[in-house]
C-alpha cells in the first residue's frame, strides 16, 4: 500500500502475484472526497505504481 502525503485519503494498492494495482479513496479520512475527481488528480500515484511496473486493474472513466 502507498500513499502520498499530498494525497491522505488516496492509496494505491499493489499485488505482487499478478503485478496489478487499484487505487481507493478512503472516505472515513475526507469525507468531502470526490471519488472521481481524486481519481484524476491523483494521477501521481498511479506514475508511481506503474513506474514500479504494476498495470491499472481497470480503467477509470476517463480511461487511465
Amino acid at each position: 500500500m502507498y500513499t502520498a502525503e499530498d494525497f491522505e485519503h488516496v492509496r494505491v494498492e499493489c499485488c505482487d502475484s499478478c503485478q496489478r494495482y487499484l487505487k481507493t479513496v478512503d472516505l472515513t479520512k475526507s469525507g468531502l472526497a470526490e471519488p472521481l475527481v481524486d481519481e484524476i488528480a491523483a494521477v501521481p500515484l498511479d506514475l508511481w505504481a506503474q513506474e514500479r511496473g504494476y498495470t491499472k486493474l481497470q480503467s477509470n472513466l476517463m480511461q487511465m
